[in-house]
């Protein structure tokens, strides 16, 4: 079964699912969307905070899905028990659109209501009208026959596996990459202040986002890992955001595949 990572973006009500990302329980949206092909899968990750208790569990129709989830702990957990989370993988059965509803609660008090509900509608099918079905983007559509513009020579370039402090990271950035190569770079978290990264646009026909959140340790800043893979001919923008009010920090990255 091929893997299709999707990123929660939930920045609205309604989110959309991208590429792979977090989501803290604060951030945690009410409904997610997500357009997949029949082969391909759904991962995504949600904060699970051991000392309450409190896990993730999921309610669907194994008739048109099934539904795993991995409940991981941080090697070293914070005070409060935070730092943990639950790895999903949902797989469609068949051709059916479907939903899933995630439904955190303690499993020692039956018959609570969660403390919080996410409904993930899945619709199942080729998306961008044919076999070539990317996962749904916030970004405009891009032609893939729009000719490649060359960088902008005001913009930093991004070089592979640059660090980013959190207080000095810059607004925009950019690469330049053949289709089929990647660039990797790490932006730094405040998981103490429950700041993390989170994708919010791209281009999916352009190219693709994974990012992982490494917690650190005692010699290791926490980080976002941030992978970008070159698709096909074009040009995009990948927009992260971590934090919010005074802290909110915005990252672009101006990528342009030939």
């Amino acid at each position: 079964m091929k893997r299709l990572a999707l990123c929660l973006a939930g920045i609205l009500a309604l989110g959309t699912l991208q590429a792979d990302t977090f989501f803290s329980l604060e951030k945690a949206p009410a409904v997610l969307n997500a357009a997949i092909r029949p082969n391909q899968d759904i991962d995504l990750k949600l904060e699970e905070n051991s000392s309450g208790g409190y896990v993730w569990t999921a309610v669907y129709d194994a008739r048109v899905c099934s539904v795993s989830i991995k409940h991981e702990r941080p090697d070293f957990p914070a005070p409060d028990g935070s730092g943990g989370y639950a790895e999903i993988e949902i797989e469609p059965v068949g051709g059916a659109s479907f939903s899933v509803t995630l439904n955190y609660v303690n499993p020692a008090v039956p018959n609570a209501a969660p403390a919080k509900t996410i409904k993930v509608n899945v619709t199942v099918g080729p998306v961008y009208g044919g076999a070539s079905a990317a996962p749904v983007s916030q970004a405009a559509p891009v032609s893939q026959a729009a000719s490649v513009s060359q960088p902008a020579v005001n913009i930093p370039l991004l070089y592979n596996d640059q660090m980013f402090r959190f207080d000095s990271v810059p607004s925009d950035v950019q690469t330049s990459l053949l289709a089929g190569q990647d660039i990797d770079f790490d932006l730094e978290e405040k998981p103490r202040e429950n700041i993390y990264w989170q994708v919010v646009k791209y281009d999916a026909r352009v190219c693709r986002v994974k990012i992982e959140h490494d917690r650190g340790g005692l010699l290791k800043r926490p980080k976002a890992e941030i992978e970008i893979d070159g698709v096909a001919p074009g040009t995009t923008v990948v927009e992260l955001t971590a934090g919010a009010g005074a802290n909110a920090k915005v990252f672009r990255c101006h990528v342009t595949v030939r």
